[in-house]
């Protein structure tokens, strides 16, 4: 197996047990960190985090 397949099969698993955690009041920020930025769906945004970026949804108070 290439190693680019290893670490898209990484990713795709660690994506899909991300789960939101509190970032800044009013959004909430997925727990994970990929090396570029990365496209999200909206309502998400893309977030730099201490050199991960992430995508974060607004919250309504």
């Amino acid at each position: 197996m290439h190693l680019s397949t290893v670490f898209a099969i990484a990713t795709a698993a660690f994506a899909s047990f991300a789960v939101a955690a509190p970032a800044e009041p009013g959004e909430q920020c997925l727990l994970i960190c990929w090396a570029e930025e990365h496209a999200c769906e909206a309502p998400s945004y893309p977030k730099n985090q201490n050199g991960c970026w992430t995508c974060c949804t607004p919250v309504s108070s």
